[in-house]
């Protein structure tokens, strides 16, 4: 992260007001990740573990309300996704040794002639079959969505900011989300896991780099019922004594 300035202006910025907290912290927080021309990659889930790591806000949603208000633009690139904070270069002085940015400009990719496509019929202007495509079809989005329920059903909350750079990096379907938690549930059920107040349970991140889901579960499954449960302690503590005695 880089040394940005804050002026008083942004707290009197009117639009800027009207948006929720977390999204008028996010907007200051982009000035630390971007480059010296306000430049920086749109990329949610990378974002939010440099900035809020230890909290459960939709970056996509929030980087969307700035953009919406006219705050940052949000565009494309050789097909990668990029943010430009508009007005960056006005109200920040970058130190002279901070290199310079390596990502296109807005202004590159606004100026390229459009090619216009090879249709026998131009859709109509009021055509809106775009408009209703979900947003859970984004992939950051639908990926964001994944990891937040992997994350709450995870029994060990520690280091959210790593689980989700892994996250990424492995790009869960659903399907296979839906193998993780299915692998959860049972694992929240044996004795490695339970057992002294959960202290073998792995930290989030090393559980998905060591693609736990695949492991097999080789110790005992505790009975969830109360009562069957106090008779499986007690076997437990038989089979302890009884091999103190071997």
């Amino acid at each position: 992260m880089r040394a940005r300035n804050l002026k008083p202006g942004f707290f009197k910025n009117e639009v800027l007001a009207s948006l929720q907290p977390a999204t008028r912290l996010l907007f200051s927080g982009l000035w630390l990740l971007a480059d010296r021309k306000g430049r920086l990659e749109d990329r949610p889930l990378r974002i939010k573990g440099e900035l809020f790591p230890y909290d459960d806000w939709n970056i996509d949603v929030l980087l969307e309300d700035l953009n919406q208000n006219g705050f940052i633009k949000r565009y494309s690139a050789s097909s990668e996704k990029y943010i430009q904070i508009l007005n960056f270069e006005k109200h920040q002085t970058p130190h002279w040794q901070e290199k310079d940015s390596t990502i296109p400009s807005l202004g590159s990719i606004q100026d390229k002639p459009k090619r216009k496509p090879r249709t026998i019929q131009e859709k109509p202007s009021n055509y809106r079959a775009d408009s209703l495509i979900p947003s859970s079809l984004n992939p950051d989005s639908l990926l964001t969505s994944l990891f937040e329920i992997f994350w709450k059903a995870y029994p060990k909350k520690k280091n959210k900011g790593q689980a989700e750079k892994v996250w990424e990096k492995i790009k869960p379907t659903k399907e296979l989300t839906d193998s993780m938690l299915k692998k959860i549930e049972q694992l929240k059920k044996t004795n490695d896991w339970i057992k002294d107040g959960g202290q073998y349970i792995p930290f989030p991140a090393t559980w998905l780099n060591a693609k736990g889901w695949e492991d097999e579960i080789n110790s005992e499954i505790s009975p969830t019922d109360p009562q069957d449960l106090r008779m499986w302690e007690i076997e437990q503590l038989r089979k302890k004594e009884n091999e103190k005695h071997i």
